[in-house]
């Protein structure tokens, strides 16, 4: 041969070999950048939240520590104010401590002085010194200039008025809060025992008149002790007061009905007084703290035959070293700051129990703020002001919250739960993703069991058993339905198949068992038949259609006794019979059509690989077994299959990774219910479905946004794992049967 033709293949071989490597080196980098960006936007769930001091104030000119009752600044970070006894809000620059505003309370009657004050994050409860109580809020808005600068004004608002009685200038003890839709609620502690709630709401007749109801009530209080500390729903309508023996004394509080007892709770130990406590972000928990250190997050679960609310011990946060002498409420979510007499200030997140931040300050602060974000707080000490940039971007995020059983409010017991919305911003958001892993599973699991015998049956045949003409018809139709768009098969699924198996739910069963009881006589009838040559002959490779009217008329039959069955038997409707006798609910779209429709997306794949393994295997194999006398059948089952195992597996694995990760299916014919139960009657929502629903509506780069990549990453490391597993597999059975 020529050399130079020889030089000239081996260089065009060369050329190959590195453009295939090198192209097999690319995928290879484009999936592994794919991989780090979904982390990358992962990742930050993970990263440990900081907290930094950015700034030491000194208190405003003839200012004193004992003066400011409270504190607070806006949602950026950057005014803050003091309310002082003097009855002044004093607003500064969050970063210079610079004086840019200083508003005095109007008192509700001249000369009146401030006895008391409640905070509430923006909203503060005066009691004056003629007996009148009133609730200011502060107000931030944020003005914008001709050039786009931003600047924010601030302002106070009094939201409710209550009227003078001079026995309340010996309280001891005051909380007030403003009502939904206007309105309040204010609750004294009075000398002798006594409880005075005042209630005050505001609505509208048919002609848009204003109508304000006042009431007060005189409660009288039989405690075990001296109260240790009080507090009020964030809207009124409970109060709670403790006890130094660690009892919870709480009442129910409604300006129609009135003020109405609840069962007293023992919280601590007896002896163990509650020394803090303050609701929840959204006011269904209560946060406790004790002299001990301890803090706990109560709520009402629904208990006992009569489904009745008992206040339940839930979660236990990071214990103090000291006793608890405040809790703080973020007003934005539900994490907590509880503060130590030793000051030392921990910050937690109660729904996963994730201890978020340790502060260590030599002295507790006289008071405390966290604004709506979660990203800045401001302390009051003897020292001046300190503002702090806080770190908190996903609190909600946590290896338990993701993966192990949370107890969320409202709920009897803990569970794994996706919901991530709801109609109010005070609710907790639920991330499990164990349902959604479970969905993934389940529908995998039935759309594999639908799809793997058929293809691989009809692989076997198709290779084997049929007559060579018509393969070369069959072989590239299934592949031709490999391309059929899934969307489509996901439409007809959830539009078509889903309502006639709702009505046929009967037919469907015994067609489970009719069909192969039907077949199995056809065959035996055939295998008498196939004695005769002539039979034999005409229809060497071409048997299954005799089979085409039989399984024709199993079907018929099915439907015909199915649908007189189901009217005997269950009154006409099974599903509803299933759930009237069985408890037993029959989602119209459920796993039975996720069997059918992504078993129907499975089977070309799976077909298409098993019949090219099937038929790759040498032909002196199946030559020498027949010359041994062996069936056909005997020879595919014995020989054929066990040499092309490798291939079966990996066309298996194609399969399998197929329906992990199918997405327009499961989206359109799963009906998306995260729940975690493997009934065939119940749909179910996979890890791929989920994505494709959330990402639209899920704002960039929160909590939600990331959870989904993070899901999106478990779903590539799980395909990952799955594909090098089955390498391994295959490879073994390769050694054990083969190169074949």
């Amino acid at each position: 041969m020529d050399p130079k033709l020889i030089a000239k293949v081996k260089r065009r071989d060369r050329i190959a070999r590195r453009v295939i490597t090198g192209g097999g080196l690319l995928i290879i980098f484009c999936v592994l950048a794919i991989l780090l960006l979904i982390a990358e936007v992962a990742l930050p769930l993970f990263l440990p939240p900081t907290a930094r001091q950015h700034a030491e104030l000194p208190l405003p000119a003839a200012t004193a520590a004992q003066s400011a009752l409270a504190v607070g600044m806006d949602e950026y970070t950057e005014t803050a104010y003091l309310l002082l006894r003097e009855g002044r809000f004093v607003f500064f620059d969050a970063l210079t401590g610079e004086a840019l505003r200083t508003i005095p309370v109007a008192p509700p009657a001249e000369g009146a002085g401030i006895l008391r004050v409640s905070n509430n994050g923006l909203d503060h409860t005066l009691l004056w010194s003629d007996g009148s109580i009133t609730i200011e809020r502060i107000v931030f808005k944020p003005e914008f200039d001709a050039e786009g600068g931003r600047t924010i004004v601030a302002e106070y608002k009094r939201m409710v008025a209550f009227p003078p009685e001079a026995r309340r200038r010996d309280a001891t003890g005051l909380m007030g809060r403003i009502g939904e839709g206007g309105g309040g609620t204010a609750a004294l502690l009075l000398p002798g025992g006594k409880l005075e709630v005042l209630t005050l709401s505001i609505s509208e007749n048919l002609f848009g008149e204003q109508q304000i109801q006042q009431a007060a009530y005189d409660v009288p209080l039989a405690l075990n002790a001296p109260v240790s500390a009080m507090t009020m729903h964030p809207l009124g309508e409970s109060l709670y007061l403790a006890t130094e023996l660690g009892t919870l004394y709480r009442w129910e509080i409604s300006p129609k009905d009135g003020i109405a007892p609840l069962p007293v709770v023992q919280i601590f130990p007896e002896g163990e007084a509650i020394t803090a406590m303050q609701p929840v972000f959204g006011g269904f928990s209560l946060a406790l703290g004790s002299a001990t250190g301890q803090v706990e997050v109560w709520f009402p679960v629904r208990q006992g035959e009569g489904n009745e609310f008992v206040f339940t011990q839930i979660h236990h946060l990071a214990r103090h070293a000291a006793p608890v002498v405040a809790i703080v409420t973020n007003q934005g979510n539900k994490s907590l700051l509880s503060i130590g007499a030793d000051g030392a200030m921990h910050l937690d997140y109660p729904t996963n129990e994730r201890h978020l931040l340790d502060i260590a300050l030599s002295q507790p602060p006289q008071a405390a703020f966290v604004n709506t974000r979660g990203n800045g707080m401001i302390t009051l000490g003897d020292d001046g002001i300190r503002m702090w940039s806080l770190q908190v971007p996903h609190p909600e995020a946590s290896l338990k919250a993701f993966f192990g059983k949370v107890w969320y409010e409202g709920y009897p017991a803990p569970t794994h739960t996706w919901q991530s919305s709801a109609a109010t911003d005070d609710f907790e958001p639920k991330l499990s993703l164990v349902p959604l892993i479970f969905g993934t599973l389940k529908a995998t699991f039935y759309g594999m069991l639908f799809a793997m015998p058929l293809a691989i049956l009809a692989a076997m045949y198709n290779s084997h058993l049929m007559n060579p003409r018509l393969r070369r018809v069959v072989k590239p139709t299934f592949e031709i339905m490999e391309s059929l768009p899934t969307v489509v098969i996901g439409f007809l699924a959830a539009l078509w198949l889903a309502p006639i198996a709702r009505v046929t739910l009967g037919t469907f069963f015994l067609l489970i068992a009719i069909v192969p009881l039907v077949v199995l006589v056809a065959v035996f009838v055939w295998e008498r038949l196939a004695t005769l040559h002539t039979v034999r002959r005409v229809l060497r490779g071409y048997e299954f259609i005799t089979l085409v009217p039989v399984v024709l008329l199993a079907v018929y039959l099915s439907f015909v006794i199915g649908e007189g069955a189901e009217r005997i038997l269950f009154n006409g409707d099974l599903p509803l019979w299933l759930y009237q006798q069985l408890g037993v609910s029959y989602d119209q779209r459920n796993s039975i059509i996720i069997a059918f429709a992504l078993g129907l997306a499975i089977v070309p794949t799976v077909f298409t690989i098993s019949d090219d393994a099937l038929t790759n295997v040498p032909r002196n194999l199946t030559a020498a077994s027949l010359a041994l006398g062996a069936s056909r059948w005997q020879t595919v089952w014995k020989v054929v299959l066990p040499s092309a195992s490798p291939g079966i597996f990996a066309a298996l694995m194609v399969g399998l990774g197929r329906a992990v990760g199918e997405t327009m299916i499961v989206l359109m014919a799963t009906g998306n219910t995260p729940i975690l139960d493997w009934s065939v009657f119940n749909g179910m929502r996979t890890m791929s479905a989920n994505i494709a629903v959330e990402i639209p509506e899920a704002p960039f780069n929160s909590t939600l946004y990331r959870t989904l990549f993070f899901s999106a990453v478990l779903l590539f490391m799980a395909t990952f794992i799955l594909n090098s597993a089955a390498e391994i597999v295959r490879q073994r059975l390769r050694r054990k049967f083969g190169k074949y």
